[in-house]
């Protein structure tokens, strides 16, 4: 959980995040919860600010570095669903560019099966500037 001015703030993280050991345990030691609707109820239910960054592996898969074209995956709406019975305040926030600075390993035929089979695509080695 963070600080925040106008109280506590939980990050929500991919489920991707939660199956790796050492990744989950800092998460969570850090305060972090998997993006689901539970968690996120949960979350604005407590009175904190939920912080998330919609896209994930939909879009880390369909975009790379040296292409000019980005793609938003238009499913992550579920939030705003979230949001609204709940009555929370949603804030956006843009980021430009983020998507020039890292790639991933593409071996799309077995990253898509194992994304289908286990939840996360492997191989996962991200590389950048």
């Amino acid at each position: 959980t963070l600080r925040w001015p106008c109280g506590k703030a939980v990050v929500c993280t991919d489920a991707f995040t939660h199956v790796i050991p050492w990744m989950r345990d800092l998460g969570q030691w850090l305060g972090a919860r998997e993006v689901t609707r539970e968690a996120i109820g949960l979350s604005l239910r407590s009175g904190a600010s939920v912080v998330l960054v919609p896209g994930g592996q939909a879009e880390l898969f369909a975009t790379s570095s040296y292409s000019k074209q980005v793609r938003i995956y238009r499913g992550h709406r579920g939030f705003v669903r979230v949001a609204l019975q709940h009555r929370a305040r949603l804030v956006p926030a843009f980021s430009f560019g983020e998507w020039e600075l890292m790639d991933n390993v593409s071996m799309e035929g077995m990253q898509r099966w194992t994304r289908s089979w286990l939840g996360f695509p492997v191989p996962f080695w991200p590389y950048g500037r």
